[in-house]
């Protein structure tokens, strides 16, 4: 035998290896080695489509409600100049401009408290994102000569309605102090699934605000090709804009929730990371198990002309076999559990606390691909180990006290 046989040889050998492993000592060592890996990929799988899961519902919930970018006066009295949303439009990055209105306002429904909001008026294209709906946002509430509206999931809790109650708004135009009061009728609900947004949003075709408030105040709206390049395109819009009006990204809007995400993005893939090293020392444990006990099959197949390079080669083999099954496991319960959290939503989280009322998570299939072949790759590396204890393998005296 020698080491120009074939691959199938080697695999051959291999399996016949890892039978003679299934009692005793090796069986745990073998078990705890996949365990290992699988805990070790399932944790840090999970942690990474947490954040991403937190990143995508912020990016979301902004695209909906507002825009990655905001656009907005210093005060309610300066206009917007007529040639600035087609110079902006321009922009490298920028895949869209619009207006909408936005003002602080107080809603009451029945006999319920008052609740503070935040109305805003913007065109039916806007209105139609973030209702979710198909179809053109109707007017159910022209008949009686209610303007309709949609509320926020949370906000509509709060004020105890639903669709088709009226709820009545007080809101002052811009530049004067007597309230204005503003009946609408309410047409949808919303959900973005970030408490901050449902809890105080009332959306209205800017419109039926302009009649009933007269002209307001607009903020312009820039939607990004790629939102994580807001905060770059941000400060180069901040410089191109005048200096009467200020400029607010999706990061600045969710500045709070951003930051923790940046924060954790850091240390969370290092010290779960370290979960992974201690499963390639487990697996090259496994394997110095295994060469102990199969010290004797060695010497035989050294003394029949297999090479040592040849033997590594099969105990590189088992290596692969254990984390390969460890990391596939945990690859494949990390994404069942990321599906049903995604689609059914077990855990709940209190939304004035965490920004989100149900624990997000991605689906985005990098981390299920990267995490398992890394893992994979560590423990083929520690697989290694053995080669020296091989190489000291003496098959004539493994032979005789074995």
């Amino acid at each position: 035998m020698n080491g120009d046989r074939p691959s199938s040889v080697t695999v051959l050998i291999a399996r016949r290896f890892s039978r003679g492993l299934r009692t005793g000592l090796a069986r745990f060592t073998t078990v705890a080695a996949i365990v290992s890996v699988a805990i070790g990929c399932l944790a840090l799988i999970l942690s990474i489509s947490i954040l991403n899961g937190y990143e995508e519902q912020i990016i979301s919930t902004a695209s909906r409600t507002m825009a990655h970018i905001e656009i907005q006066p210093l005060e309610p009295s300066i206009g917007i100049p007529t040639d600035l949303v087609d110079q902006l439009q321009e922009l490298p990055g920028v895949r869209a401009v619009e207006t909408v209105v936005t003002k602080e306002a107080l809603a009451r429904s029945g006999g319920a408290a008052v609740e503070g909001v935040m109305l805003l008026g913007a065109s039916p294209t806007h209105l139609r994102t973030l209702a979710g709906a198909d179809e053109q946002p109707t007017r159910p509430g022209a008949a009686e000569g209610l303007p309709p509206a949609w509320m926020g999931r949370e906000s509509a809790r709060l004020l105890g309605c639903g669709v088709g109650d009226t709820v009545v708004i007080y809101t002052s135009r811009d530049g004067q102090q007597v309230p204005t009061i503003l009946a609408v009728q309410v047409t949808g609900l919303i959900h973005t699934g970030m408490h901050t947004v449902d809890a105080s949003l009332v959306a209205m075709h800017h419109a039926d605000i302009e009649r009933a408030l007269g002209p307001s105040s607009k903020t312009i709206l820039l939607t990004l090709d790629d939102p994580l390049q807001a905060s770059a395109i941000g400060m180069h819009v901040q410089q191109f804009v005048p200096s009467t009006m200020f400029v607010r990204t999706w990061q600045d809007r969710f500045q709070a929730v951003a930051s923790w995400i940046e924060l954790q993005k850091r240390p969370i893939p290092v010290v779960l990371g370290l979960m992974s090293l201690v499963a390639m020392f487990t697996v090259a444990s496994t394997l110095l198990v295994a060469v102990v006990e199969k010290t004797r099959s060695i010497a035989i197949l050294l003394t029949l002309g297999m090479r040592p390079s040849a033997v590594l080669r099969v105990i590189a083999l088992r290596g692969l076999a254990l984390s390969g099954t460890g990391a596939l496991i945990g690859a494949a319960l990390a994404w069942m559990l990321a599906v049903v959290q995604q689609t059914w939503e077990p855990i709940s989280l209190d939304g004035s606390v965490y920004f989100v009322t149900a624990l997000p998570v991605s689906l985005d299939p990098l981390p299920y691909v990267l995490v398992p072949a890394i893992a994979i790759g560590l423990s083929v590396v520690a697989s290694t180990a053995p080669a020296l204890l091989i190489r000291r393998i003496q098959p004539v005296r493994a032979l005789r006290f074995s």
